[in-house]
């Protein structure tokens, strides 16, 4: 299960996100951890002014928050590893 922690960096407490499970191809793909990786790509999307480029995908690319590993979801994966 994807799980919220934290942990102490440079003296300040801060939270943490993990996941329990590998997401993509080949992984696990437990619905809370998909569901995190794709709440993470839109999450820096929108708090970027809608700029993926730091993602490596364009704006109409980002995954749909389903919890369900889809197409859409590997690629943006993958384009994220390559960028």
């Amino acid at each position: 299960m994807a799980y919220k922690h934290v942990i102490t960096l440079y003296g300040d407490e801060e939270p943490w996100l993990n996941l329990s499970n590998a997401v993509g191809r080949p992984g696990a793909n437990r619905k809370d951890d998909v569901m995190l990786v794709q709440a993470l790509f839109n999450f820096v999307a929108e708090h970027r002014g809608g700029d993926t480029s730091l993602l490596g995908i364009a704006k109409h690319e980002l995954p749909n928050v389903t919890g369900s590993i889809d197409g859409a979801t590997i690629w943006a994966i993958q384009r994220f590893q390559l960028r």
